[in-house]
């Protein structure tokens, strides 16, 4: 955060990717709840700031697709400090490659 505050700005992007049990294991759940927590509170204390912070989550087993996501969010400029889910929504088939 201080290297985007001397260069006055830049852009952080979260990526979450848990494509597994629905309800994750004990360490698991610890981990990937704090990233989430602490994201959620850069969002808030940097949402004055020319800092661009953006969160991705997936659930979904199609990394590709989530990876075109994420970078059809940033290259669109979509607003900072939320969260952008990805669902898989394109696929006829979604199991098929």
């Amino acid at each position: 955060m201080n290297y985007f505050e001397r260069q006055g700005g830049g852009s952080i992007n979260i990526v979450l990717h848990n494509a597994g049990p629905e309800v994750p294991g004990p360490m698991d759940a610890l981990s990937s709840g704090s990233i989430e927590a602490l994201a959620d509170s850069l969002f808030a204390y940097y949402s004055h700031e020319l800092i661009s912070i953006r969160g991705f989550t997936s659930r979904e087993a199609q990394v590709d697709d989530y990876a075109e996501h994420i970078v059809l969010t940033i290259a669109q400029g979509k607003p900072s400090g939320r969260w952008y889910p990805f669902r898989n929504r394109g696929r006829l088939f979604p199991f098929s490659s």
